[in-house]
């Protein structure tokens, strides 16, 4: 998704950002709160793997 948002904007996106924006959304659409945190243990977990 960050690439996608990269190409978007047309500029280089901090995965900082993107955890932040991810966690907007999830509570937009939801109602809950979950820290940008959560986002990037979820990166790492899934970025140990590969």
């Amino acid at each position: 998704m960050s690439d996608r948002l990269e190409e978007i904007s047309g500029h280089k996106q901090n995965i900082c950002m993107l955890h932040l924006f991810r966690a907007i959304v999830h509570e937009a659409q939801t109602g809950e709160r979950r820290l940008w945190s959560y986002y990037s243990r979820l990166r790492r977990e899934a970025t140990e793997g590969k």
